[in-house]
């Protein structure tokens, strides 16, 4: 009983000494450097869809001003509203129409493609923090899980990870900052650098981290029945398994779920082109006519369409000289008070405003009836024609009659015209209506038909027919 007792300890001893002399594992800073380089450019898409969403609108209303003070211009004639002129008007206010759907359409597929990337990134920072502060004391008891090198025993410092500090510390958050270009994201696609060349991404054995815990077995927990977890940490670029570390523990092509944030990075950031930058390139240089510098504006080829012109689309050059001009007039304009500028510019916006609710004007008609006196009064050919409503009839007969309503010509010029009729106020009456055949005699009355008729007042009833016509 007493030798299996010491049999046992023995055993446990021999455990105890072969655990103790297992590999215990650390990693160089090297491709932690690596992974933080590629956190460092997650973290650039997110400020570059901040810096989309607000330099886009605020150089578009910087636009839309030197839109204003251009129609100010012309309106005033202090430039002259040329074919070239309007076309590089026309052109500036679609440019910003232009803007506003890029924005509209490329900005929520950024915002996607950005929080991916945050989420990888923070995956990142948060294991390259866990392997940084996992260390004890300094001196030859030190033991710690990120190393200088793959070879000797000393804990990581600042100056062999860059990429991942901000002085002295290790910074999960880089802060604020403007891109105004689509970052680069081939250092996610491509495959690690040093990957199955060198060792230098390889593990160290001198640190004493438990990256290893038994014999011939790595992994950072201890399975007994040896079954050991693998880990995939920093957003799935470090693989941790049952296997000795070498220069294939990190790496961008891991195998990766669907779901995981590094997939989903990728696929998202496809669909984010240089469109935005492109856009707000084009507004700043617009925005800037008028300003201390000349902008430089190269020759610039549109659609006629885009220009409000008629007809199928075909392409307009406006040219270089063209903007400058306008530059330059632009320049000499805005020199002038600031308020009274901007005073100006709104009214002609209100100006605008009230035109375009506006209700098409009522046609000009005559207030005061025309009567055939009127029109005998004149005498002379000329100034009869010159009427609005008269024409002078040199067949007629009576010299003074020869000046009569001409009603298409009042037609034509929107006037008023009642017929002719004599100033007397008697009501105009049919009086032969209801004579018999044999007492409707002329000069009065003449028979037509079946009934007697009065001649006279046949004529004036055309004549009022043809008022009516012209005061409807």
């Amino acid at each position: 009983m007493q030798l299996k007792a010491i049999a046992q300890l023995f055993s446990c001893f021999h455990a105890i000494i072969i655990a103790g002399s297992g590999t215990k594992e650390s990693l160089p800073g090297v491709g932690f450097n690596l992974a933080c380089g590629i956190a460092k450019t997650l973290r650039e898409i997110g400020h570059f869809a901040t810096t989309m969403a607000s330099k886009i609108p605020e150089e578009e209303t910087k636009l839309k001003a030197t839109a204003i003070n251009l129609k100010l211009m012309l309106k005033r004639g202090i430039i002259e509203p040329s074919d070239d002129n309007l076309n590089a008007y026309m052109c500036i206010s679609s440019q910003i129409d232009k803007a506003q759907q890029a924005l509209g359409g490329h900005l929520p597929g950024l915002i996607k493609a950005s929080l991916s990337a945050a989420t990888l990134a923070g995956q990142i920072s948060e294991t390259t923090e866990m392997f940084f502060k996992a260390r004890t004391n300094t001196g030859a008891e030190q033991a710690c899980c990120r190393s200088e090198d793959h070879s000797a025993a000393r804990h990581v410092t600042a100056s062999h990870i860059p990429n991942c500090v901000i002085g002295s510390n290790v910074q999960l958050n880089h802060g604020d900052a403007e891109v105004t270009d689509a970052p680069d994201l081939t250092s996610l696609t491509a495959e690690t650098p040093g990957k199955g060349s060198a060792a230098t991404l390889g593990a160290n054995s001198n640190d004493n981290c438990h990256l290893s815990a038994i014999m011939k077995s790595h992994g950072i927990l201890n399975h007994a029945n040896g079954n050991k977890a693998t880990l995939y940490l920093a957003g799935g670029l470090l693989k941790i398994a049952r296997t000795a570390y070498n220069n294939a523990a990190w790496s961008t092509q891991h195998p990766t779920q669907a779901t995981s944030a590094i997939t989903e990075a990728r696929q998202r950031y496809t669909t984010v082109t240089s469109a935005l930058p492109n856009t707000l390139a084009t507004l700043k240089k617009l925005a800037n006519l008028g300003e201390d510098t000349d902008p430089q504006i190269d020759d610039t080829k549109v659609q006629s369409t885009d220009l409000g012109l008629p007809g199928e689309a075909k392409e307009i050059t406006i040219k270089k000289t063209v903007f400058s001009n306008l530059h330059k007039e632009l320049k000499q304009f805005l020199t002038g008070t600031q308020t009274e500028k901007n005073k100006e510019r709104k009214t002609v916006a209100r100006d605008m405003l009230v035109k375009a609710l506006a209700k098409p004007s009522e046609p000009l008609k005559c207030d005061t009836s025309v009567t055939e006196d009127v029109y005998y009064a004149i005498k002379e050919e000329t100034a009869c024609n010159s009427s609005a409503t008269c024409s002078f009839n040199k067949t007629e007969t009576e010299t003074n009659k020869k000046c009569k309503l001409d009603a298409e010509k009042a037609k034509k010029k929107s006037v008023s015209a009642t017929q002719p009729q004599t100033t007397r106020t008697e009501t105009a009456t049919d009086k032969c209506k209801d004579k018999k055949k044999d007492d409707c005699k002329s000069p009065d009355c003449k028979w037509e038909g079946t009934e007697c008729k009065d001649p006279s007042f046949l004529l004036k009833s055309k004549f009022a027919v043809i008022a009516a016509v012209f005061m409807s």
